[in-house]
């Protein structure tokens, strides 16, 4: 995998199979009741199956990668929006994966609707992934990502106003809005940061990334039970509108005060799991020589 002209292809295709499982795995909840052993043993299977691949791949194992250090002050630096925006979108996508199907089932719909619900949001993301960062490699990525924050704002205020006695279809439709206009902005808040670090600091940006996104995945659900503690079900929601009405603000502000990149020099948009770093040497601008391997060419 050291061609680079094969490693963007191989993260978008990383990426459009895991929304795509992600989005096809929510319906299943539906298969037995949530209270038996069935789903489990699914569960446990499927992540069986998913070791034949790798247990049965020719391919030897991957070589160190040496990444340099970087501190989150100093990518707070870089890019206070885009690091915020980690923060931001873990908690708000963590509090709705989280969240949602108590919220969901607190209104009344039965497991197999929000398995529907969610997994609209998942196909939203997988709509909207690369329409998002294309914008994003034609215009200042802070905008893209303000505007984005904006429709999934619309999304959740909508979605805590008509909750309590809204339509499945309804709320369907607008969680595949909010996942839509949310799930993508971690890899355009990683791409805005990667515009401004050499070549070598990729990864390490990445895995700051992944650190802020993590505490962000880690607050959410608690912030937003508390919500629902407090005013029920759409709660959730007006925790969402909340957290993203804070980070558009500070992000209007932040396009005040800083020039935005010269297109000329962005780097491609790049999908990147929010999960981990470790997909990120498959990146055509990260370092891919490991530690004795001659220099590149």
């Amino acid at each position: 995998m050291r061609q680079n002209r094969w490693r963007g292809r191989v993260l978008a295709i990383y990426s459009i199979v895991m929304y795509a499982a992600w989005a096809a795995s929510q319906p299943m909840v539906g298969l037995a009741p949530t209270s038996g052993f069935v789903l489990f043993a699914v569960v446990s299977i499927c992540l069986s199956l998913a070791l034949v691949p790798i247990t049965l791949s020719r391919a030897g194992e991957p070589g160190v990668v040496l990444a340099t250090r970087l501190g989150l002050r100093r990518l707070f630096a870089i890019s206070p929006t885009a690091l915020a925006g980690a923060f931001v979108m873990g908690a708000s996508i963590a509090a709705f994966f989280g969240m949602g199907p108590v919220a969901s089932q607190q209104v009344g719909f039965q497991d197999t609707q929000t398995g529907t619900i969610l997994s609209a949001a998942l196909i939203g993301a997988l709509v909207l992934q690369w329409p998002l960062g294309w914008l994003s490699d034609k215009a200042d990525r802070r905008l893209i990502i303000l505007g984005s924050s904006l429709t999934g704002l619309v999304a959740a205020l909508s979605l805590g106003l008509v909750l309590p006695s809204a339509a499945q279809f309804t709320v369907v439709a607008l969680s595949f809005i909010l996942g839509g206009a949310l799930l993508p902005l971690y890899s355009v808040c990683l791409a805005e940061v990667n515009d401004r670090i050499d070549e070598g600091e990729l990864i390490a940006a990445a895995s700051g990334f992944v650190l802020v996104y993590g505490v962000g995945s880690a607050a959410g659900p608690f912030a937003a039970s508390v919500a629902m503690g407090w005013v029920g079900p759409s709660g959730l929601f007006y925790f969402i509108v909340a957290v993203l009405s804070l980070f558009a603000a500070y992000g209007a502000l932040r396009i005040r005060l800083r020039e935005k990149t010269i297109v000329s020099d962005k780097q491609s948009y790049i999908a990147t799991p929010s999960t981990s770093h470790a997909a990120l040497p498959l990146h055509r601008d990260a370092p891919d020589r490991a530690e004795g391997d001659p220099a590149p060419r």
